[in-house]
Parts: C-alpha cells; sequence; structure tokens
C-alpha cells in the first residue's frame, strides 16, 4: 500500500512532467506562429 506522502510526490513528478510536456508544445506553436508571421501569412 502507498503512503500518502508517495502518492503526494507521484502526483507532484506526474504534473510538472504535464507542466513540461505542456511548455514544448506552447514554444513550438510560438515558432510556428512566428514563422507564419515572418512569411506573410
Amino acid at each position: 500500500k502507498l503512503e500518502k506522502a508517495e502518492m503526494l510526490e507521484m502526483t507532484v513528478r506526474h504534473l510538472q512532467r504535464l507542466q513540461r510536456q505542456q511548455s514544448a508544445v506552447n514554444n513550438i506553436n510560438d515558432q510556428t506562429v512566428v514563422n507564419k508571421f515572418r512569411a506573410g501569412f
């Protein structure tokens, strides 16, 4: 059985991983917008 502290640590790590993934997606999207602007679209 998992201790409460272990469950909390797992949850925090999971949320941090999701946040990093979302940041990476946002960076890609931002670069796409910049490229389209530079291309005149």
